[in-house]
């Protein structure tokens, strides 16, 4: 409580406070507040000493300001980074929703300037829809990026070769039998290659004597063994073994 006559004052130094006109009442409303004030209150009665109460500082926060940066063109199922700039002089934890044109999705940050991953399946436009300083809410909320997004494209081919094989898609040798597949990011292509890598033959040496006398026969001996390959003819009735 107080006894006598009231009359607030402020300053923008907490040293050299001035009266504020027509503030007496035991209640001021301060408006339009657009810098850091301090505010204290004089109360005399008659002839007594006048009563000061401590200074209270108001903080007054600017209203941020966002945007949001990062257009470009992806393939299907790819991820791509987004870039939230906030400007102003608020203050964090940033809260906000990030609307693709369809759903509004929360995010978060301690920084002025971050990044947010998505991964949109089609075509879209990205913008934030809102953002929470600590104190203020941003009302310039600017920038949209455009997700770009194409479909894969598929090319597969199947290859039997001997021993090893150079695919001229990825520029690498391959000596095992298998699938590989090769994506190009750019044009959202994808190569697929059924490799079989057959087994190259292997001859042992001739064996026996390697000189005779006129008019005399010789046997040769060879031990290799030979490779054979199991197929089915075209009217599927039996199979057969042939030599290669």
């Amino acid at each position: 409580g107080f006894t006598g006559s009231i009359q607030w004052q402020s300053s923008s130094d907490n040293s050299f406070f001035t009266n504020i006109g027509g503030a007496t009442s035991p209640i001021y409303t301060a408006s339009n507040l657009t810098a850091s004030t301090y505010y204290r209150v004089v109360v005399t009665n008659g002839i007594c000493s006048a009563a000061t109460t401590s200074s209270t500082l108001i903080t007054v926060n600017q209203i941020p300001f966002a945007s949001i940066s990062g257009s470009s063109t992806i393939c299907v199922g790819t991820e791509v980074e987004l870039t939230i700039n906030i400007s102003g002089e608020g203050t964090g934890p940033w809260t906000g929703t990030l609307f693709n044109g369809i759903t509004n999705t929360e995010f978060s940050s301690n920084l002025s300037s971050f990044k947010l991953t998505v991964k949109p399946g089609v075509t879209s436009s990205y913008t934030i829809s809102s953002l929470l300083g600590e104190f203020c809410e941003a009302v310039v909320l600017t920038g949209t990026a455009v997700i770009t997004v194409n479909e894969k494209t598929t090319n597969t081919s199947t290859v039997n070769s001997c021993g090893e094989y150079k695919w001229d898609v990825d520029g690498k040798t391959y000596a095992e039998s298998g699938t590989y597949t090769y994506t190009n990011d750019i044009d959202c292509h994808v190569e697929i290659l059924n490799l079989t890598i057959n087994a190259l033959p292997v001859v042992d040496p001739i064996t026996g004597a390697t000189e005779v006398c006129i008019g005399s026969s010789i046997k040769f001996g060879n031990t290799t063994t030979p490779i054979y390959r199991r197929y089915k003819p075209i009217n599927d009735t039996d199979i057969q073994i042939i030599n290669p």
